[in-house]
């Protein structure tokens, strides 16, 4: 089972799951169109999951920077 990171971008393996996900959903379709549009979803999610780790991580702390100044600004 995949556990969500809090607050941060979603990992490969979460991309995965929800491509797995996705990919069984199409194949009980029974609207070619509609499931062309799922596989489609899916398709990105893969790509999604072919980033490297390190820059998911990179991304990461960048959000985490840039959200620290945005509530410092508010306060």
């Amino acid at each position: 089972m995949y556990r969500a990171n809090e607050g941060r971008m979603p990992s490969s393996a979460y991309y995965r799951v929800q491509a797995k996900v996705l990919l069984m959903l199409m194949l009980a379709m029974r609207d070619s169109e509609s499931a062309e549009k799922v596989e489609a979803k899916a398709r990105e999610f893969l790509a999604q999951a072919q980033l490297p780790e390190d820059d998911l991580h990179a991304l990461n702390t960048q959000l985490e920077e840039f959200n620290n100044s945005q509530l410092r600004k508010g306060q």
